[in-house]
């Protein structure tokens, strides 16, 4: 492009540069597929590259990086309602370019087969993924279809699979988010993973501390992790504490 003769958009500080403070978006900004023929290095390199222009999250749609695995946990809680590092949801999640929108489906793995059998498309059409979250592309550049995407709204609704647990909920009297007191305390990219916190307050009537408040107010941490298709070992850290997370074949 005219702004950067030397990287494409994905890859170019500059433009990203643009994004952050000419145009002044401050939400997580989206590589375009890292695997497209217009980013000329490895998947590796073209990752890091990235990175280093701006990017806080790099898409890989075209090869074995398709999934992540999102861990949900309380970081930090008030008296009586669990302990900080407890997980209290975790699931296998899938980005999709629909349209002018990206979507973010959960992924079951209840009933697989596999593709060289003719049951194959049976049993996909049997487990339709649903859509978690839908993002309406902000911008996109139509020389390498890089696109822009506001995430924020995932870390700061009442998402309820990223959120607090409905069966507590119902013990805790809850009846609903307070978006006004609810936003995201910090987001944190690296080569692989992403880490959001949150602080979520919820509008209670049963609150086990502080009864008068009405109130429940948790820090919660979202780990997304990009899963390998091949079988194998990763070493990963979370909140400072190193854990292994073994794929079973």
């Amino acid at each position: 492009s005219s702004i950067d003769k030397k990287n494409t958009a994905t890859h170019s500080h500059k433009v990203i540069n643009i994004i952050r403070k000419k145009i002044g978006f401050k939400n997580i900004i989206m590589s375009d597929d890292i695997s497209m023929k217009a980013l000329k290095y490895s998947i590796a390199k073209n990752t890091t590259q990235a990175f280093n222009a701006g990017c806080n999250l790099v898409l890989h749609c075209n090869g074995k990086y398709k999934e992540m695995l999102m861990v949900t946990r309380i970081a930090k809680t008030a008296n009586g309602i669990g302990y900080g590092g407890q997980k209290i949801n975790s699931q296998v999640l899938r980005w999709q370019k629909k349209y002018d929108k990206i979507l973010l489906r959960v992924v079951s793995y209840e009933n697989v087969a596999s593709d060289t059998l003719p049951i194959s498309k049976s049993v996909k059409n049997s487990n339709f993924e649903p859509v978690l979250y839908s993002f309406d592309i902000k911008t996109y550049n139509p020389s390498d279809s890089s696109v822009v995407i506001d995430v924020a709204p995932l870390f700061k609704t009442d998402v309820k699979a990223l959120g607090f647990p409905q069966y507590r909920r119902k013990s805790l009297k809850i009846t609903s988010l307070d978006k006004k007191r609810s936003f995201i305390e910090s987001i944190k990219s690296f080569p692989i993973n992403i880490e959001a916190r949150s602080v979520m307050t919820y509008n209670s009537s049963e609150p086990p501390s502080l009864r008068n408040s009405q109130t429940i107010s948790l820090e919660i941490n979202n780990s997304m992790l990009l899963l390998p298709e091949n079988k194998m070992l990763i070493f990963y850290s979370f909140l400072d504490e190193n854990f292994l997370l073994h794929i079973l074949p």
